[in-house]
């Protein structure tokens, strides 16, 4: 009973109070109405599949919602501009410190943290999700690299490929979004 409550919180959530409270009582008559052919057991499996039907239903609405509202024109230029930064910085390190001007090197990712942020933090000021998106942009394209990748890459920049870059993207918006604020 208790993952049938915690579904119909979230459902409430979803879709509102009142559209929720409106979708349960329907889904309540529909299966009161096959209640005469299914008996108990099978009536209150009914309605719990129903309501986790439902659920999935809005979810997803609200994922292509939130994918929809995107504003991927500043998230893309973000991510452009961080490539564009990763490779700045690559190449002032290799005059600056050696080790870490490998483009397979911890320290690489670890240096350039500041200016992903940055730009999180400027991508923040055209659009408040776009750090946050970028984020996902970042962590997802790591992911695919990481995959597919046919080189021998280190455990160490692995963890600090999938975590570095989103890890500062967010905090970049999360910065726009406290620091911008006015009192």
């Amino acid at each position: 009973m208790a993952l049938l409550d915690w579904a119909t919180h979230l459902l409430s959530w979803l879709i509102g109070e009142d559209g929720a409270t409106a979708l349960l009582g329907d889904v309540r008559e529909e299966s009161m109405r096959r209640s005469n052919s299914l008996g108990g057991p099978g009536l209150l499996r009914s309605y719990h599949c129903e309501v986790y039907r439902s659920v999935a239903s809005a979810l997803r609405l609200r994922a292509v919602e939130c994918v929809r509202c995107a504003p991927w024109a500043t998230v893309f230029g973000s991510y452009v501009l961080v490539g564009g930064v990763q490779c700045a910085s690559t190449v002032a390190f290799s005059y600056v410190w050696p080790p870490a001007a490998q483009t397979t090197s911890p320290l690489n990712l670890l240096g350039q943290f500041p200016a992903v942020a940055l730009v999180a933090y400027v991508a923040g000021a055209f659009d408040r999700a776009a750090p946050f998106f970028l984020g996902a942009l970042m962590l997802f394209a790591a992911l695919l690299l990481i995959t597919f990748s046919r080189e021998e890459i280190s455990t160490e920049y692995r963890l600090a490929f999938l975590t570095v870059g989103p890890l500062a993207a967010l905090i970049g918006g999360t910065l726009h979004r406290t620091v911008g604020r006015k009192p």
